[in-house]
């Protein structure tokens, strides 16, 4: 029996992180990159458009906070998990997140 791969979503604003994620998860196995989106408004389109498994996401982005896009996605996407991968210095932020 195969396994199917994991699909992923990366986003963040900074294309030198989303090109080192790609990299970095492109050479797991298990795990598909189907798409790469630079704000939170990208991220919604994307998610609703290829239903990733995984959405990786920063909170801080231009187009609306990452927070706003989560609760777009899990309208959208309710079985999509987001992974929140910040450096987000805003703390009730990410206690919002979690």
């Amino acid at each position: 029996m195969t396994q199917s791969k994991v699909r992923v979503l990366l986003v963040d604003d900074h294309p030198t992180v989303l090109l080192g994620l790609e990299y970095l998860l492109n050479a797991a196995p298990d795990i598909e990159v189907v798409g790469a989106e630079r704000d939170g408004a990208g991220a919604v389109a994307a998610s609703v458009r290829l239903m990733p498994d995984v959405v990786v996401m920063d909170l801080s982005m231009p187009g609306g906070s990452g927070l706003q896009a989560m609760r777009q996605i899990h309208g959208h996407a309710p079985d999509t998990t987001v992974l929140v991968l910040t450096s987000c210095p805003d703390v009730e932020m990410v206690a919002t997140a979690l």
